[in-house]
């Protein structure tokens, strides 16, 4: 079906680089256009990230246009053309028939656009656009679902799900992206399937999770997740957390999951996805740890839970394939979410090591979502801690133009005054020197010989 829609590009670089694509595909005799989530995008008045371009022409015909292409998927009929350092996704009108790895069809042949449209994923992503006739080409009723703000399957929901199992992740995305609500049989079909997503790569489902959190509306999506049931099958460790209470004097805004979802809702829109990891691993260790109150005047307790809520973040990172250096990051903030009291009382190095980590940031903005997510909501400890924060960085940058104390001795001195040999005693000797010295407790040379002396003997 072709509908005459006034329907304006951006004006960017982007969109008229890749109209010009189309119209030097057209120019060659072969039927183009524009494809996809731009197509979406522009009908709902934003502007795409991508212009992917759907064609009758085939890879070859393609790679025999343009001087600068990619073979990025040429099996399923996909090249890249590059256009001044930016790349356009170029795929040729395919069907498609038989999943049964469930991510790969096994069979592609090239058709017509009638039949592309009926192989996609949803209905909003299911439309193309030719840009000089300013005609949208919709085959799928996928205009009339943007309008209703629908999320529905091309055809046979269950279809699209046994093909593709991820599509019910990015049916979570998607939906809540948009602010649409789910066709019924939508709905139907991923809560009747979600233990399919098994079947997913753990590389895969990252990617899905990691755009999801990326979102602002990322409490939404974990919400729906949980309600789905597809949570319990990605993260049991976080679907575990529904049903787990919370001592009403301090948390009055429901179960552990509750507070976990809250707290998400205050991150800022822009927030890295590994504090959206933290935040959503800060209290799973909640579920294994609970003791329930044995005398009168007693409250639940969760002794160790952001050490166990450490492990459970690295397990759950290397299940599903996170960077290692993601995961130790990830597992350092759970692990010191509840850390941020007695600063003051600490040795001067120790709390030097601390605020000075480049992780301490995020590790206050940690605590900012875990109390701000937390009914009655208290931010004083947050206040406090960062006016300190602010003003022992002010002052450590003072230092630094000065620079560091000059040291009181040296390995050389170790070795010719107390006959020290060069190797790990050493190196921990001169670092409680250094450690005596930046609290203050010595001063001189003689002081720093005696403590060397002390810790000898030792």
């Amino acid at each position: 079906m072709k509908t005459n829609v006034l329907l304006e590009l951006p004006s960017t670089n982007r969109a008229r680089r890749a109209v010009q694509i189309i119209e030097k595909l057209r120019a060659a005799g072969y039927v183009s256009y524009l494809a996809g989530g731009s197509v979406r995008d522009v009908l709902l008045a934003r502007t795409p990230k991508d212009y992917d371009i759907a064609t009758e022409a085939k890879p070859e015909d393609v790679e025999r246009l343009f001087a600068e292409t990619v073979p990025i998927g040429r099996q399923f009929g996909i090249v890249l053309v590059v256009e001044r350092g930016h790349a356009y996704e170029v795929a040729t009108f395919r069907g498609e028939e038989g999943y049964s790895d469930r991510r790969r069809p096994d069979t592609v042949f090239w058709t017509s656009p009638e039949r592309d449209a009926a192989r996609r994923d949803f209905t909003v992503n299911a439309l193309f656009y030719d840009p000089l006739n300013r005609q949208v080409i919709d085959f799928v009723q996928g205009v009339v679902d943007l309008e209703a703000k629908l999320i529905r399957f091309v055809g046979d929901p269950n279809e699209r799900v046994n093909e593709d199992p991820l599509r019910m992740l990015r049916a979570v995305r998607l939906k809540n992206s948009l602010g649409f609500q789910y066709d019924g049989p939508t709905y139907q079909a991923i809560a009747k399937h979600a233990a399919l997503i098994r079947h997913i790569s753990s590389e895969r489902i990252l990617t899905e999770l990691d755009r999801m959190w990326g979102d602002p509306t990322r409490a939404a999506s974990l919400a729906e997740l949980a309600e789905l049931g597809l949570l319990a099958e990605i993260l049991p460790e976080i679907a575990a957390l529904r049903g787990v209470p919370q001592p009403y004097m301090y948390h009055q805004e429901g179960d552990v999951f509750d507070h976990t979802v809250r707290a998400l809702e205050t991150l800022p829109k822009r927030a890295p996805t590994f504090m959206v990891w933290a935040v959503l691993f800060h209290d799973a260790g909640k579920s294994t740890t609970i003791s329930y109150p044995k005398e009168p005047g007693e409250r639940i307790r969760y002794d160790r839970h952001k050490t166990v809520g450490a492990e459970m973040a690295r397990a759950a990172g290397v299940r599903i394939s996170m960077a290692r250096t993601e995961i130790e990051t990830i597992a350092w903030l759970v692990d010191h979410h509840m850390d941020l009291k007695g600063l003051d009382t600490l040795r001067e190095a120790k709390r030097r090591a601390y605020l000075l980590d480049p992780r301490f940031k995020w590790l206050l903005e940690l605590h900012h979502a875990d109390a701000a997510g937390t009914i009655p909501r208290d931010l004083s400890l947050y206040r406090e801690v960062k006016t300190f924060y602010k003003k022992y960085l002010a002052l450590w940058r003072t230092e630094q133009k000065v620079g560091p104390p000059a040291a009181l001795l040296s390995g050389h001195d170790l070795r010719d005054e107390l006959g020290v040999a060069e190797g790990p005693e050493m190196g921990k000797i001169l670092a409680k020197i250094q450690e005596a010295q930046l609290e203050h407790q010595i001063s001189n040379r003689t002081e720093a010989l005696e403590l060397a002396r002390t810790l000898l003997k030792r």
